[in-house]
């Protein structure tokens, strides 16, 4: 995949949670990290799950997620 920021080659890698859930939460919305369970967010990984094909572009130090087939619990 290339990069949006800079066009350059990114790296594919996995994001792996072991404990609890990792979502992505909107930032007018973030509660902390202490009453994360009452955000409302997309749900990246659950307990014990991985985040596959998850792009790194090192010059750019930015990171994409493809959020296709994840949870969004926002719409709820």
């Amino acid at each position: 995949m290339r990069c949006p920021y800079c066009n350059e080659e990114m790296d594919n890698g996995v994001i792996h949670r072991d404990r609890y859930a990792i979502k992505w939460v909107p930032k007018d919305k973030d509660r902390g990290s202490l009453l994360q369970w009452f955000s409302r967010g997309i749900i990246l990984a659950g307990m014990g799950e991985s985040v596959e094909d998850v792009f790194y572009c090192e010059k750019c130090e930015k990171i994409i997620i493809d959020t296709k087939g994840k949870i969004d619990t926002r719409k709820k």
